[in-house]
């Protein structure tokens, strides 16, 4: 079957190709290849669409290639994080990137290596625009459901869903807080029924490093965080100061005081939103932890490791469990799970 594909001449005498294919089923295996629908083909990839019921989904923080020693150097790094992360959960649904995928976005080398790993052909892709992604991000991603609310030269928020969950991404160079909340509210109106409701945004509300008191993050943590919790968002996913850190339970910039745990250690029906920050994918770039007076407050895990890591998301009918591995040895660096018996 052919799918054609939209050309668009974009800058610097580059063109750029973008296709939709639809009529997938689930559990199936796909093959594909692109070309000029006549003699230039690329090779065949495949990919395979997952099952109807639980799901994951792995979250890496900012690669920004280019940010390191070197574009390849960084590219390796990535390369290493994506091909460990989808061996150890190869029936992942999609993979999401934090922001800040390279880190000068004129320069093709560093998206050529950001592109780099080959399990990239077999695995959706979300990607969420950071503050060096700048305005070729469209060129490189197709964006669904975008709202043009919080919009800026790297696009606008937008939201899709998977399974029983509503996912939100909230363009955070826009610190136009009412029209971020009016994508949320148009985001939930179109799909009410969902389960889990998750936001990714780059900018990260509640870190603990170089950025954690930077005048724009306090300006977003102030009027996003009563939006989200008026809107009983679960779990906010984040990236931008190269550490990794887990909140409590937050309501009103407040920890919430009084939750219940089951044996196993989780949050049954807690109050309020939980909000983690990716580490690094690559190894490109980190930064230092502040003074612990910065983050203690709201961390119940604030952690500068100086290795990649990445986060698996576990989402089932009641329950939403986020793991943190180190890429070097796969061990677990945090977990964390919340079970909702709400309904039952």
């Amino acid at each position: 079957e052919t799918f054609e594909a939209t050309v668009e001449d974009i800058l610097r005498g580059r063109s750029r190709h973008k296709a939709t294919v639809s009529g997938l089923e689930e559990n199936q295996l796909y093959s594909y290849r692109f070309g000029d629908g006549h003699r230039a083909w690329s090779k065949s990839y495949t990919f395979r669409t997952q099952a109807e019921g639980g799901f994951n989904i792995l979250f890496f923080g900012d690669p920004q290639i280019g940010a390191g020693e070197g574009a390849w150097i960084d590219a390796d790094g990535w390369d290493r994080t994506v091909t460990a992360a989808t061996e150890m959960f190869p029936d992942t649904a999609f993979l999401v990137s934090s922001g800040d995928q390279v880190n000068k976005a004129n320069e093709l080398s560093q998206y050529d290596g950001w592109f780099f790993p080959e399990e990239l052909t077999a695995y959706p892709i979300m990607t969420i625009a950071g503050i060096h992604d700048d305005s070729p991000f469209t060129d490189y991603f197709n964006i669904p459901n975008e709202t043009g609310l919080g919009e800026d030269s790297e696009g606008s928020d937008f939201y899709f869903t998977y399974g029983n969950t509503l996912f939100m991404a909230l363009n955070s160079q826009s610190s136009d807080i009412a029209e971020h909340k009016e994508a949320m509210e148009l985001a939930i109106a179109e799909n009410p029924d969902a389960t889990h409701r998750i936001v990714f945004l780059h900018k990260s509300l509640y870190s603990s490093a170089n950025h954690a008191l930077d005048e724009d993050v306090l300006v977003l943590r102030a009027g996003l965080v009563p939006i989200f919790d008026e809107l009983e968002i679960d779990a906010v996913l984040m990236g931008h100061d190269h550490v990794y850190v887990r909140t409590y339970q937050m309501k009103g910039d407040e920890v919430v005081g009084e939750i219940a745990y089951n044996e196993e250690g989780a949050a049954i029906d807690p109050d309020g939103t939980v909000y983690l920050t990716g580490n690094s994918a690559s190894g490109s770039k980190y930064y230092e932890l502040q003074d612990a007076s910065v983050y203690e407050r709201y961390a119940a895990v604030a952690l500068q490791l100086e290795e990649p890591t990445y986060m698996n998301i576990k989402v089932t009918d009641d329950s939403l469990t986020f793991t943190t591995y180190k890429v070097s040895d796969l061990s677990v660096v945090d977990e964390y799970s919340i079970i909702k018996t709400v309904g039952e």
